[in-house]
């Protein structure tokens, strides 16, 4: 087989992976907010547990609980659609540089390589925290935690503009939306600077 038409299997490889990503990615933050921001609260609205129909405090409860439902429900869809998104795109990404440079990209766990990054993944977890000797254990732990939590509460805004302001997803009207994101992207300076 010529070296071009192993690449043209490996483009074909790239697309389906393209194919299943966006399909997963989409498709999981999805029926994780449905479930979490409609199909549970409306449950809890229509059915409160029988007899307590007489027990103010208890439908308050009840309705308490299905505000807060739907109210977590755009950080659930950060917090679903993060890491499924950065399996894909590390995977994307050796397939991509794979591609670039004629050569086979992962292949070996999964079909077709599919389960690499969940793999890694699952190794990394398992991996020994080690501190280096004379750190600050508290400062060294937490400045990776200060690197990555923009990438979560510096998306939520951005929710309501990438779903057309879907009422899931209308969790802050900022008018100074950008600068919101901007100062929000400026805070794994802190995480760099602690961890060295």
């Amino acid at each position: 087989m010529s070296a071009g038409t192993a690449n043209w299997g490996e483009i074909g490889k790239f697309a389906r992976l393209t194919a299943v990503w966006m399909t997963i990615i989409f498709g999981a933050v999805w029926v994780a907010c449905f479930l979490v921001g409609v199909a549970l609260p409306n449950w809890i609205d229509s059915g409160a547990p029988a007899g307590s129909g007489n027990l103010i405090a208890v439908d308050d409860l009840w309705k308490a609980v299905s505000n807060t439902l739907r109210a977590v429900t755009p950080l659930l869809a950060v917090m679903v659609f993060i890491p499924i998104n950065a399996m894909f795109m590390v995977l994307c990404e050796r397939r991509a540089l794979a591609l670039f440079t004629v050569r086979m990209g992962p292949n070996r766990v999964g079909p077709d390589g599919l389960l690499q990054t969940a793999a890694d993944a699952i190794k990394l977890l398992f991996k020994e925290d080690i501190t280096p000797r004379g750190a600050d254990a508290v400062m060294f732990t937490a400045a990776p935690i200060i690197f990555f939590a923009p990438s979560i509460f510096g998306v939520v805004p951005l929710l309501a503009a990438m779903t057309s302001n879907h009422y899931l997803f209308q969790i802050a009207n900022l008018p100074t939306g950008i600068f919101y994101v901007l100062a929000a992207a400026s805070v794994p300076v802190v995480g760099l600077v602690m961890g060295t």
